[in-house]
């Protein structure tokens, strides 16, 4: 193990593009999502702000949201790109430490760990770059470093085709010209309850985390209650769960009870119960087409600084309606998809657990 302290050099080299208006300037930015990114909507001339000149393979980091992921390695090598002053700028000596390979260091737990130790006892995260220099790092030779990023970049390459792929991925239904409100179908509803959770207990309450926007149910991260539930609060399999409030962009994800749960629903959720005219498999890949995830953009309205759908909101939503059969139809049509769906979904998994056993080595903490 060694410090990085004897393998980084921090940038100093700022400059104010108001001084040098006539330069086009690329300024970077940092997401826990993204890494850098370029980020065209900011005018660095407009302001009299100092700013890094930023080099391809440096790093650049917020010190004060690193603890969220705001770190990334810079990929990019246009003329004169640059990045706020308010960032910590370095760079690796690559003769020793490779960028990627230290890269992969920061995406580690044992890097999340460390810099939250550092914040214990603080008002206010902010990562010095003294911290990072005094960061031990297992350092094998140069040529170890490249053959463990080429194994990361290979599951990376995975797991991103996979994402490309669900980011664009969207159910078609056929319009029908028999339209009928929701409503027509309901025979019950009822919202879920405010209750206190925690991570065991006597009953699974699903959450809209649980929910994605295809309709996948992802039950890994389940919480508990402890209160006693009546009858009507316990799920049964086919209960139509329905996403009220949120974020405008997540409002409306909705999902079928497809497994058995004794168990119940969060507030933030509507479980539905329908007529036998309505078949509540169908009506969850209808709802999770562009038209109805624009549709509830449209009627969802503030409530508490988010967006909102109540019961009869969402009841006066008119759908396609086609006969039981024809719906039973379509959504056999749509389970093969999904069934692809869901195998990619396993493999981006295992190429994630595959990097987290390749760090695991580099760490020597595997098993």
């Amino acid at each position: 193990m060694v410090k990085l302290k004897d393998y980084l050099l921090l940038n100093s080299n700022k400059v104010k593009p108001a001084k040098n208006p006539d330069l086009n300037y690329k300024v970077l930015g940092v997401s826990n999502e993204k890494g850098i990114f370029l980020n065209e909507t900011l005018q660095a001339e407009e302001t009299n702000q100092s700013f890094f000149v930023v080099a391809k393979n440096e790093f650049c980091y917020n010190p004060y949201r690193i603890n969220v992921g705001s770190i990334g390695l810079n990929s990019f090598d246009y003329d004169n790109q640059i990045i706020s002053g308010a960032y910590t700028v370095f760079a690796c000596i690559e003769a020793e430490l490779a960028p990627k390979y230290l890269n992969a260091l920061f995406k580690s737990k044992q890097f999340l760990d460390y810099v939250n130790r550092k914040a214990i006892g603080g008002v206010r995260m902010n990562f010095k770059f003294e911290d990072l220099e005094a960061w031990e790092i297992p350092l094998p030779n140069p040529e170890e470093q490249a053959v463990i990023v080429s194994q990361i970049e290979k599951q990376n390459e995975i797991i991103g085709g996979i994402l490309k792929i669900e980011r664009n991925f969207e159910f078609h239904i056929p319009e029908s010209q028999d339209k009928r409100p929701l409503n027509s179908f309901i025979i019950d509803s009822l919202y879920g309850l405010a209750v206190k959770l925690c991570d065991q207990g006597k009953y699974p309450v699903l959450r809209m985390n649980n929910l994605d926007l295809l309709g996948r149910w992802h039950l890994d991260n389940l919480k508990y209650t402890d209160e006693e539930l009546s009858e009507e609060r316990l799920l049964c399999y086919g209960d139509f769960i329905f996403n009220r409030t949120n974020s405008v962009d997540l409002v409306g994800k909705s999902s079928v009870v497809d497994f058995e749960m004794h168990g119940s629903w969060a507030g933030y959720l509507i479980r539905l119960k329908f007529s036998k005219e309505l078949n509540p498999f169908y009506l969850k890949y209808l709802f999770s087409t562009k038209r109805f995830r624009d549709c509830f953009k449209k009627i969802c309205k503030p409530a508490g600084g988010q967006a909102n759908i109540n019961v009869d909101e969402l009841g006066a939503v008119s759908i396609d309606y086609f006969e039981p059969t024809v719906q039973c139809q379509i959504v056999a049509e749509l389970d093969s998809q999904m069934k692809i769906l869901e195998g990619l979904r396993k493999m981006k998994a295992e190429a994630g657990k595959k990097i987290e056993k390749i760090m695991d080595d580099v760490w020597g903490t595997g098993v």
